[in-house]
């Protein structure tokens, strides 16, 4: 179910709701299990612009990225900002493990302060797993990372295996991205009885 406001016409009046409802996408089994490549985007996500950090419906550049993603033969794109710090991806939180330490960026990036973002940080406490959302990153950290995973609320959790030509850790999803997938699988289920869904590990 998507719940779009709006503050209705350019010219006054009362705001508009829209309420739709479709059936959640299918995804490939393999992004689950072998994991997905991405590229780095080559546009970049300034502070500037109202949009960045905020859901709305303003995809267009998010679009592009996509189809740039696409046209290399990914999944997704990772975005950078102006002073080139990571973001986040098309539509989705970006994390990395470093040293067994999990890392995101922080929201005032700006990137979205996803749900799915939200529930991993608390599941990584949950776990044991020393969490972090308040410390930029570099290219540098991206690439040194020995995991990386994406987070999005119709697609689940997703490992990313390579960046580019760039191979992440052993090319497979690692043992940490596995453990928090697991969590988030038991706590959809327990929370909405839908632990496979958006996610068919």
């Amino acid at each position: 179910v998507r719940i779009t406001l709006t503050p209705g016409s350019v010219h006054g009046g009362e705001p508009t709701t829209l309420i739709t409802a479709s059936p959640l996408p299918e995804y490939p089994h393999e992004w689950y299990e072998k994991g997905i490549g991405v590229v780095i985007s080559s546009l970049r996500q300034g502070s500037a612009p109202p949009v960045y950090g905020c859901k709305t419906g303003c995809y267009l550049p998010r679009i592009l990225a996509s189809r740039e993603a696409g046209s290399k033969g990914v999944e997704e794109a990772l975005w950078f900002t102006e002073d080139n710090r990571l973001a986040e991806a098309c539509t989705c939180n970006v994390f990395l493990v470093l040293d067994g330490e999990v890392f995101t960026p922080p929201t005032g990036t700006p990137v979205l302060p996803g749900v799915v973002r939200e529930a991993v940080l608390e599941l990584c406490r949950g776990l044991g797993t020393p969490a972090f959302d308040n410390r930029p990153l570099t290219i540098r950290e991206l690439l040194g990372a020995q995991e990386v995973f994406l987070t999005g609320s119709c697609s689940g959790i997703r490992p990313v295996v390579r960046i580019e030509r760039h191979g992440v850790g052993a090319e497979t999803p690692g043992p940490v991205t596995r453990g928090i997938m697991q969590a988030y699988h038991e706590l959809l289920d327990r929370e909405c009885g839908l632990g496979k869904q958006g996610d068919p590990s």
